[in-house]
């Protein structure tokens, strides 16, 4: 083949190869683009606590190796994303997927408190039961408004697990009724497990038990509060004692003595001390006889007279009567003679 034939076709298969060089570059580039990860959405779906924050959940993503904006999707480990994102203390589930768009998508569930627990043997460690009675750590960022209460230490035995339900449960109580919310101020898990209440009215505790009735025994004290409160001195009591069915046992705990109670010895002594009081303020007088014996000088008992009426006396002696009448008319008209005679 003539060689001048030869340079041509070569320079004609160059030129044709370029739009094909072309083609595959931008194709292998579009194809390069949908395989990276372009943006990175985050919800939290209960945002009404804060114990985790969107930036919280960045830093676990970018711990992960992850660049939202520029690691390729292929390369996401979506299952160990979402083992990282639970495995912080405040994230109950998660769950993380790739959408339409290329975009990282991950939704979280923060873990709810339901009520604060303060060891009574450590005034510093504290910590939050959930709504399953698992707890949850405090955070230095964010502290919820929620019912506290002071116990020992509770371990995960059977007795402790059922006294961690029961806060839960009176705890949920407490906060779905308006008054109870206001009312009560901290809540008190006794050495002998009973429950206490701490009310901002008064200087009273509420003696609970346990959360069997719990609505009855609330709401007594409520009719208690309503009613009781212009009847009852209730600085005279120390305890509300809620235990017995269909009552509210008030007690004083300081030693005084609201009644007398003939069963009881202390009661006997003070009734006999009162007793004693009394016969010592009584001034006895003494009777005739006694007199009689122990007077030297005989007594002359004097007839007792008694004051006749004026119709007795004038069906007695009716000229009586008119002389004491005339008597009486008669001493104003001397007066009068005497009077007129000193001028003369």
């Amino acid at each position: 083949m003539n060689p001048r034939v030869k340079k041509i076709a070569r320079n004609i298969l160059f030129l044709l190869s370029i739009p094909m060089i072309i083609a595959a570059f931008v194709f292998a580039q579009s194809s390069t683009q949908k395989n990276v990860c372009k943006a990175l959405h985050i919800n939290i779906e209960n945002n009404d606590l804060s114990f985790v924050t969107q930036k919280d959940i960045i830093d676990i993503v970018e711990k992960e190796g992850i660049n939202p904006k520029n690691s390729f999707i292929n390369a996401i480990d979506l299952g160990q994303l979402e083992s990282a994102l639970n495995e912080n203390k405040w994230i109950s589930e998660s769950n993380a997927f790739i959408g339409a768009d290329h975009s990282l998508n991950i939704t979280i569930n923060q873990k709810r408190p339901v009520i604060r627990i303060v060891e009574k043997d450590s005034s510093d460690y504290s910590y939050f039961l959930d709504t399953y009675a698992n707890p949850i750590p405090v955070s230095n960022q964010y502290s919820p408004r929620l019912p506290v209460a002071t116990t020992m230490n509770l371990t995960y035995t059977k007795k402790d697990l059922e006294i961690k339900s029961d806060l839960v449960a009176l705890s949920n109580f407490i906060q779905q009724d308006s008054f109870w919310n206001a009312a009560i101020s901290q809540i008190n898990l006794r050495d002998d497990y009973q429950l206490e209440l701490i009310p901002e009215i008064g200087n009273q505790v509420i003696i609970l038990g346990n959360v069997d009735d719990l609505e009855d025994k609330l709401k007594r004290m409520f009719s208690f509060y309503k009613q009781g409160l212009h009847t009852v001195n209730w600085d005279l009591y120390d305890e509300f004692d809620l235990r017995f069915k269909g009552q509210i046992v008030c007690r004083n705990k300081r030693g005084d003595i609201l009644s007398e109670n003939p069963y009881d010895d202390k009661s006997k002594k003070l009734m006999a001390t009162n007793l004693a009081n009394a016969e010592k303020k009584v001034v006895t007088t003494p009777s005739i006889k006694q007199v009689v014996k122990s007077a030297s000088v005989p007594i002359v008992k004097k007839p007792l007279v008694a004051k006749a009426t004026a119709k007795q006396v004038e069906k007695s002696d009716p000229k009586k009567v008119t002389k004491e009448k005339k008597i009486e008319i008669s001493k104003p008209k001397k007066i009068e003679n005497n009077s007129t005679k000193k001028p003369q």
